[in-house]
């Protein structure tokens, strides 16, 4: 039985009150308000994960306790389900650290049958650490153990202001979005049956292959090449006869050499880094920029402030071990190997790998459960001037061509270079349903068809000439406009969209 989500509002917007009173006509008063994310979420299948998010009004002032209560409806926490953090006799408590902005927890089905109308209720209980905060909008989720369609509502995206520190992975079906920091990965290895390895370019990570070596130790700042690279910076051409060279056009910016980033459209022949071969001598050395930190300064003025500090280089070599990835890694002027061992992640896209912390993290969900990254920087080696560039970009969408997600523009009007505008014979947004589905214009092997073209940014709104269609990993429809680039007070990093199911 398929069950369906009413129509709700996302994240709550930012509420700043402005009290007057006899001692002080300019006092501020605060206001903490918190609402769960979503009233509905579905596990469907055996070790099927759903996040329950406890969103906030403003950010937390100090270290929050959030205590929700567990209601059991013919299931048993450990056997039927497990949550995490732990559940201790139906209370599960969540502990974020000040200046947060959402607080969550995980819930996961345990068992193949459970049976119908047997599920499980999510209650906000206390909120401990903040100065009298109240419960609004959503205040229960309803655990189904079957499949759940939302029929939509509005996302408000958590990239988290205007050094959008956060990429954004949102499942349409669920009604859901998993907000993970940027900086967490730079390497992100493929699941599927090709052996191939992604840079993260919202961290505008770049790779370049050191052709005459396979051997780590051997290259450094000071490798001088057999042979001179002839390369090009602007449209010019350059001659590289060194590492040291080479690594003052491998940073992603205007100037820089290229192409030394995946392409923008996400498939798999277009990596910066090969594909992983069997034979060990043919995989090759890569010195690697590990892109930008994120600044901690917000821009209140509509601005941006996206990059920071370069985070260095680092060298790598990518082996199979059988069925599993080796990668092999050191600061470029080290020559002590670490080394990483890791198989592919059969439910989802990618294997994420910090090169920074040295481990393997959780960055996406399921290849099955986003479909919408909402990346908030994007970074590529194109052509848009007319010649190679690094080019970087904010509020960029891209969708899960690898998880089988596709979808198309429709465009309801143009503006030409005098002002005219003419208006197609297409559907409104609001008046489009599913007969209106146009199968073979659904796009599923270019990731950037959303990009960041529905916004624009000089006049800090987003464009209503627009909107797009999505057939999701589970062939459900949606219809899809964004409706808001900037926040209530005119930051960056605060945009919206809204969907409906078809």
């Amino acid at each position: 039985m398929k069950h369906y989500i009413n129509k709700l509002t996302g994240l709550l917007l930012l509420t700043i009150v402005v009290g007057f009173s006899a001692c002080d006509e300019n006092e501020v008063e605060r206001i903490f308000e918190a609402s769960f994310q979503t009233s509905t979420v579905g596990l469907a299948q055996l070790d099927e994960t759903a996040i329950l998010q406890v969103n906030f009004s403003i950010p937390t002032v100090t270290e929050t306790t959030v205590t929700i209560d567990l209601s059991e409806n013919g299931v048993v926490y450990g056997t039927d389900y497990s949550t995490s953090p732990t559940a201790t006799d139906g209370v599960v408590t969540v502990t974020v650290p000040a200046g947060s902005e959402s607080a969550s927890f995980s819930i996961t089905r345990l068992v193949e049958f459970i049976a119908s109308g047997n599920d499980l209720t999510a209650t906000l209980a206390a909120i401990d650490g903040e100065e009298s905060p109240e419960f609004v909008g959503t205040t229960t989720v309803s655990v189904l153990f079957e499949e759940v369609i939302a029929q939509g509502g509005t996302i408000d995206l958590l990239t988290g202001g205007s050094n959008m520190p956060n990429q954004c992975y949102i499942d349409l079906s669920n009604f859901a979005q998993t907000a993970v920091r940027r900086d967490q990965w730079e390497l992100a290895f493929y699941s599927g049956a090709e052996n191939r390895v992604f840079l993260n370019a919202a961290l505008l990570v770049t790779a370049v292959e050191i052709s005459e070596h396979n051997d780590l130790a051997i290259v450094s700042s000071e490798t001088v090449f057999d042979t001179p690279l002839q390369l090009s910076s602007f449209g010019q051409p350059v001659t590289v006869s060194n590492v040291e060279e080479l690594l003052g056009g491998l940073e992603l910016g205007y100037s820089m050499y290229g192409p030394y980033t995946d392409i923008k459209e996400g498939t798999l022949e277009g990596t910066a880094i090969s594909e992983i071969s069997a034979t060990d001598e043919d995989n090759k050395v890569y010195i690697v920029s590990l892109g930008s930190e994120i600044p901690e300064e917000h821009n209140l003025e509509g601005g941006l402030t996206t990059t920071g500090d370069h985070r260095g280089f680092y060298k790598i070599r990518v082996l199979l071990d059988g069925d599993q990835y080796k990668l092999q890694y050191a600061p470029l002027d080290e020559t002590n190997i670490s080394e990483a061992i890791f198989s592919k992640n059969t439910s989802a896209n990618h294997t994420y790998f910090s090169i920074v912390d040295q481990k393997e993290v959780a960055v996406e969900p399921s290849a099955s459960q986003w479909d919408i990254n909402f990346s908030g920087v994007y970074s590529y080696y194109g052509f848009d001037f007319g010649f190679g560039a690094g080019l970087t970009y904010s509020d960029y969408a891209l969708h899960n061509t690898l998880g089988g997600t596709a979808l198309y523009q429709v465009t309801t009007y143009t503006t030409d270079s005098e002002g005219v505008t003419t208006t197609h014979d297409v559907p409104s947004y609001d008046s489009f349903s599913l007969s209106d589905v146009d199968e073979a214009s659904l796009i599923s092997d270019n990731r950037a068809i959303i990009g960041s073209e529905w916004r624009d940014s000089s006049a800090g709104i987003a464009k209503d000439d627009r909107y797009f269609v999505i057939r999701d990993t589970e062939n459900n429809y949606f219809k899809l406009k964004f409706t808001k680039l900037l926040s209530d007070e005119g930051e960056r990093g605060h945009s919206q969209f809204v969907y409906e199911l078809l």
